[in-house]
C-alpha cells in the first residue's frame, strides 16, 4: 500500500493526486 502510494506522489503530486481521486470516486 504505501509503495501504492508512494508512485502516485513521486509521479506528479496534485495532478496525479486528482486523478486519484477520480478513480476513487468512479470505483464508488
Amino acid at each position: 500500500m504505501n509503495n501504492f502510494y508512494g508512485k502516485f506522489f513521486s509521479v506528479g503530486g496534485p495532478i496525479d493526486l486528482d486523478a486519484f481521486e477520480r478513480r476513487d470516486a468512479a470505483s464508488a
